[in-house]
This record gives structure tokens, C-alpha cells and sequence, in this order.
């Protein structure tokens, strides 16, 4: 018996009988007889279990080509929800802890304004870092592993901002104030930064703006 590719999958996925029927348009004689093809025992109609959270939402979802990762599960009005087991929720929340490892901050959105997709999946990042033990020694001629901009819980880009008007910016900042390599991090951006114009600084930096190093530059050439 030939078996079409996506029915092989949902079956090995461990979709019951019945969303397999519905997904990809088969009769449950069919499924039946696919599944003594592949060998495998046969199942009731009812509801078969995938055998993990990630099996179960990946038989959920929906590669495009484009790259996003579309729910094809329940959904509610607060969007795409999971019902495995004793858990009901967030799609969204149980998607980040598999990929993540660890639960979110706030809600997690999807960051490419589609709705439904679970690729592209943002979260309300804390405006402080966590609390965590200083470093009892640190190594001036490595000091850049123990800057907080390297928290799994940080982004990068957030130290891209030339102000703290915006949310990131203000981020960056609060992050920079508790980093216990604040001073070695300005101290370096400034050497780095000598002879540069106001307008050709970039970043937060050791808990300062462009404009604020600017002027930390010009007093220091005037002392």
C-alpha cells in the first residue's frame, strides 16, 4: 500500500484517528490501513496521546516556506491555547519553555504580527536583571564575559539605543547600573570612542548615552 507523506507523519505524530481524518482529508479505513503498513498497532478513534508536549504542539503546527510556524491547534480568544495532559494554557508559553528552557516574562507575542505563528515568539523582558552573585575576582583582561549584556534573559539590540527615552534604552541602562563590570566597560568604549565626533558614537554604554560619554570626553581633555 502506498502511504501519502503528511498522513505518515500525523500518525506518527500520535494524532488521534479523528484530527487525522479531519487534516488530511482520509477515512479512518484508510488511517487503519496506513498504520498495519507502517507496522504499527492499531489505535481507537478516540484520543491517542502524544507521547511529549513537543510532539504534541509540532503535530500542531504548520512550516510555511516563509519561515513562520503556524498553530493549527485549539484556539480561544486569547489566542492559541494546549490541552496535553493536566496542562491547558498558553500555546505561545509552552512553546517558548520548550525551545527556551525556561518560562517566559509576561506573555509571549509573536514579533512578526502573525497571529498564530509560533516562530518568531517575543516576551516582556524585565526592566532589571535578575539578582546574582558578583564575581569575587575578575580578570581585567577578561572582564567582558561577566558583563550582563551576556543574561540569557538580555537582548543585545537593547544596548543599540542612543537613548533611555525608549523601553529598551531604559533596559540597557537599569541592566548597566547592577553589571559589575560597568566601570571597565565605559573606560574601554571611551578609549575606543577618543576623537570620535558626538554624532558618531552609537550605543549604551557602561550605563551612559552617546551624548553622555560626549561630554565625559570633554571634560576629561580639558582637565
Amino acid at each position: 500500500m502506498r502511504i501519502r507523506a503528511d498522513v505518515a507523519d500525523l500518525i506518527r505524530a500520535g494524532l488521534p484517528v479523528r484530527e487525522i481524518a479531519a487534516r488530511a482529508h482520509v477515512s479512518a479505513k484508510t488511517i487503519a490501513r496506513a498504520r498495519r503498513a507502517l507496522q504499527l498497532p492499531p489505535v481507537p478513534t478516540g484520543c491517542a496521546p502524544a507521547p511529549s508536549l513537543r510532539a504534541y504542539m509540532t503535530a500542531r503546527t504548520r512550516r510555511t516556506p516563509d519561515g513562520h510556524l503556524i498553530w493549527t491547534g485549539p484556539i480561544s480568544e486569547r489566542g492559541p491555547r494546549v490541552r496535553y495532559g493536566h496542562r491547558e494554557g498558553s500555546a505561545r508559553t509552552a512553546w517558548w519553555e520548550i525551545t527556551h528552557g525556561r518560562p517566559p516574562h509576561g506573555r509571549p507575542r509573536p514579533a512578526c504580527g502573525i497571529p498564530l505563528c509560533l516562530a518568531h515568539l517575543t516576551h516582556a523582558a524585565p526592566m532589571t536583571p535578575p539578582v546574582a552573585p558578583r564575581p569575587a575576582r575578575i580578570d581585567p583582561a577578561r572582564w567582558q564575559q561577566h558583563g550582563l549584556c551576556l543574561h540569557p534573559d538580555a537582548d543585545p539590540t537593547w544596548w543599540d539605543q542612543d537613548t533611555i527615552a525608549t523601553a529598551n534604552g531604559r533596559r540597557a541602562y537599569n541592566w548597566c547600573l547592577d553589571c559589575p563590570v560597568r566601570r571597565n566597560c565605559l573606560d574601554t568604549t571611551l578609549r575606543d570612542e577618543a576623537g570620535l565626533r558626538p554624532s558618531q558614537r552609537q550605543g549604551i554604554r557602561g550605563a551612559t548615552t552617546p551624548d553622555q560619554r560626549a561630554r565625559l570626553a570633554k571634560k576629561a581633555r580639558r582637565s
